[in-house]
């Protein structure tokens, strides 16, 4: 069954069942809307600039 034909109740279940991958009910929440959107389920965050900080390891 697709997820737009079910009724309220049963999305509370689906999202709590997507909940036990690891991701918070804020990120299903967006995942799904993004899906449903036909919108790429990407990563959008990237790792901060001071971790590959190279001015003070650099030559």
């Amino acid at each position: 069954m697709d997820y737009r034909q079910l009724n309220r109740p049963e999305r509370g279940v689906a999202l709590a069942y997507l909940q036990l991958s690891g991701y918070s009910c804020a990120q299903v929440t967006q995942l799904v809307s993004r899906w449903m959107a036909r919108k790429p389920l990407v990563k959008h965050c990237r790792a901060p600039e001071h971790v590959f900080c190279t001015t003070l390891y650099g030559p």
